[in-house]
C-alpha cells in the first residue's frame, strides 16, 4: 500500500504542470477552475436559438466517423476535477477545501464555483452509481478557456500549490492522498446555450460562514448544501453529435421562469479533456447541467416538468433528442457546497 501511494505521488509530481495537480486541494490551495462563457442576459428564457457553427476545437473532420452535422460553438469553458474520497474522510476532504486560500473572485473571467458532493437519493428514489463514479467534483465556470489557461499559468496557480515548488506540491499531494482513493481526474467541457440569473436574483443562501464569508469546517461534519446540481449524462451516436447539440441549442426553455433556478448549460466534453480515463463517467460525451438553489426547488420543477412531459407523450409527440443517443441518458445529482459567484451569475 505504501508503494502504491508513493507511485501515485511520484506520478503526480511528474505531471505537476497538468490540471490533475492543479485541482488537488491543499490547506493553502485555491479553488479549482472550471469555465464557461455566458452571453445570455439575466433571466433569459424562451427559444434559445442556434449559435454560430464551428467544428470542435482541437479536432479534425474524419469522413468515416466525423461525418457529423456542424457542431455548435461553445459559449464558455468549464473545468471540473473529480474525486473519490476514502471512507469516513469526506468531512476532512471538505475541510481541506474550505481552508484553502482562494483568489478566484479576483481572476478575470471567473463566474461561478462550487465543490459538489454526490447525492444518491433524491426524494424517495434511489440513484445508485457504478464503481469508480466520483463522489466529489469541483465545478468552476469561466467566461473563456483563455481565462482558465491564464489562471493555470499565472502566479495564482503557483500560490495555490505551495508556491509552485516541488516540495510544496509534494506536501499537498501527500495531504490529499490521506483523504482520496487515487489521484483526482480532470474533465473539461464547452458550454452550449447557457441560461442564467444574476447573483442578485439568485435564491442561493450561503450558510455556515464566518464574518469574512469563508465556510466554517471542523473536519468532522460535512458542510451544508448551498445549491443543488442536476446532470443528465449522454453518449452521442457517432456522427450525431452536431444534431444533439443543435437540438439543445434550439429547444424552447422556460427554466428561468421557475423559482430557485440559478443556471443551465448543455455541456460537451472538450477536445482537450477527451483522453481515455478510468472513471465510470468518462464514457459520456455530453451532459446537461442545471443548478438550483436547493433540492426542494428542483423537486418542484421536476414535478411540473414531468406533468407537462406526460401530456406531450399522450399526444404522441417525439422524445426529441433520444434518436441521437447511443444509449439511454444516465442522471446524477449533487449537493453544491462552498459556492462562489460573481454578480453576473453562472
Amino acid at each position: 500500500m505504501v508503494m502504491v501511494r508513493l507511485a501515485l505521488i511520484l506520478a503526480a509530481v511528474q505531471t505537476a504542470r497538468g490540471f490533475s495537480i492543479s485541482a488537488l486541494p491543499s490547506l493553502r490551495s485555491s479553488a479549482l477552475a472550471s469555465s464557461a462563457t455566458l452571453r445570455t442576459p439575466a433571466h433569459s428564457f424562451g427559444r434559445i436559438g442556434a449559435r454560430g457553427m464551428s467544428m470542435v476545437a482541437g479536432t479534425q473532420p474524419d469522413t468515416a466517423t466525423q461525418a457529423e452535422s456542424e457542431r455548435i460553438a461553445g459559449d464558455r469553458f468549464i473545468a471540473c476535477n473529480r474525486f473519490i474520497s476514502r471512507p469516513s474522510k469526506a468531512a476532512a476532504f471538505e475541510q481541506r477545501w474550505a481552508e484553502r486560500k482562494s483568489s478566484l473572485v479576483k481572476m478575470e473571467g471567473f463566474r461561478f464555483f462550487t465543490l459538489m458532493r454526490r447525492v444518491d437519493k433524491v426524494g424517495d428514489k434511489e440513484w445508485p452509481q457504478p464503481d469508480k463514479t466520483p463522489d466529489y467534483m469541483s465545478l468552476t465556470v469561466w467566461d473563456k478557456k483563455d481565462n482558465f489557461q491564464a489562471w493555470r499559468s499565472g502566479p495564482a496557480f503557483k500560490d495555490a500549490h505551495g508556491g509552485g515548488t516541488i516540495g510544496g506540491i509534494f506536501s499537498a499531494i501527500v495531504g490529499a492522498l490521506t483523504e482520496l482513493k487515487g489521484a483526482p481526474k480532470p474533465a473539461f467541457f464547452e458550454a452550449i446555450a447557457p441560461i442564467t440569473v444574476d447573483k442578485a436574483s439568485s435564491a442561493i443562501v450561503l450558510t455556515g460562514r464566518d464574518i469574512t464569508g469563508k465556510p466554517i469546517a471542523d473536519g468532522k461534519e460535512k458542510l451544508p448544501a448551498e445549491c443543488f446540481v442536476s446532470m443528465n449524462r449522454m453518449v452521442a451516436k457517432p456522427g450525431k453529435e452536431g444534431d444533439l447539440e443543435k437540438y439543445w441549442a434550439e429547444r424552447e426553455s422556460t427554466l428561468a421562469q421557475y423559482p430557485g433556478f440559478v443556471g443551465f448549460a448543455f455541456l460537451r466534453r472538450d477536445a482537450d479533456g477527451k483522453k481515455k480515463g478510468d472513471f465510470a463517467d468518462d464514457k459520456f460525451t455530453h451532459t446537461t447541467c442545471t443548478i438550483w438553489a436547493s433540492q426542494d426547488y428542483f423537486s418542484k420543477w421536476r414535478e411540473a416538468h414531468y406533468a407537462d412531459w406526460e401530456k406531450r407523450q399522450a399526444k404522441g409527440e417525439s422524445n426529441g433528442f433520444k434518436d441521437f443517443l447511443a444509449e439511454s441518458p444516465e442522471p446524477i445529482y449533487w449537493e453544491g457546497t462552498q459556492v462562489l459567484s460573481m454578480d453576473k451569475g453562472f
